[in-house]
């Protein structure tokens, strides 16, 4: 549902509108639902081979610029990370240099629970400002990333990450099945890895929840592990895991 304009007040510059209906997906993260996941994994799918064709272009350079810029505070409130952050940096910029990216699909280009409304009536997306071309598995790594984050502080608290294994199972499973094709698991985990070293610094620096000291620790150490295959959060294929 496209919300409508109420009112504006030119001088603020604010324009007021109604509602989207809907509960926030990242409430759905908490909760575990494997089928919201395996809805929202269809609805990307669809997205990415829809016929929108933003003037904006999403490239891997600019995010690994993007990610060096935000992981300079990460290193200044927490020195003792530096050095396990400039190893992964180093890392995924090598990997970039070996992966072909596809730079063609529709991508939401800011994806992440919050940007997600999901309601008995189906799943809205929002925030549409940062539309782009570019790689797919972007929009797929963002969420999955938003939620190893939100498993990662559950599991601080004791909680196993089998359920949110399911979860991302889900969503892939159904992306696979709604876009006809398998996902690649290197460009997957490389995004899944940027993402939540980003998603670490946005939640845990600009928020400064309890314990956000030990939220940024988990980002970076998940997304080491991410990027060398070893995240209990998502099920490698084997071929991949005897790699």
């Amino acid at each position: 549902m496209v919300p409508q304009p109420v009112a504006y007040n030119a001088r603020c510059h604010a324009l007021l509108m109604t509602e989207v209906p809907g509960q926030s997906f990242t409430d759905l993260m908490h909760a575990c639902r494997p089928d919201a996941f395996a809805e929202a994994g269809r609805i990307l799918a669809q997205l990415h081979s829809s016929y929108i064709s933003p003037e904006t272009r999403w490239t891997p350079d600019r995010e690994l610029a993007i990610l060096q810029r935000h992981m300079q505070g990460v290193k200044r409130v927490l020195p003792e990370l530096a050095p396990q952050l400039d190893h992964l940096i180093a890392n995924l910029e090598h990997r970039s240099q070996e992966l072909c990216f596809p730079l063609d699909a529709p991508i939401h280009g800011n994806l992440f629970g919050d940007q997600i409304l999901y309601g008995r009536e189906g799943i809205g997306v929002v925030d549409w400002d940062a539309l782009a071309l570019g790689d797919p598995l972007y929009d797929v790594g963002r969420l999955l990333a938003h939620l190893l984050y939100v498993a990662g502080r559950q599991t601080l608290n004791a909680t196993a990450p089998s359920a949110a294994t399911r979860c991302s199972d889900s969503l892939l499973s159904a992306y696979e099945s709604e876009s006809g094709q398998p996902v690649d698991w290197p460009r997957l985990t490389w995004h899944v890895a940027t993402q939540l070293l980003l998603r670490g610094k946005i939640s845990s620096l600009r928020q400064l929840p309890e314990r956000w000291q030990r939220h940024l620790v988990f980002a970076v150490t998940e997304a080491a592990r991410v990027f060398d295959g070893q995240s209990p959060f998502l099920r490698l294929p084997v071929s991949l895991e005897h790699a």
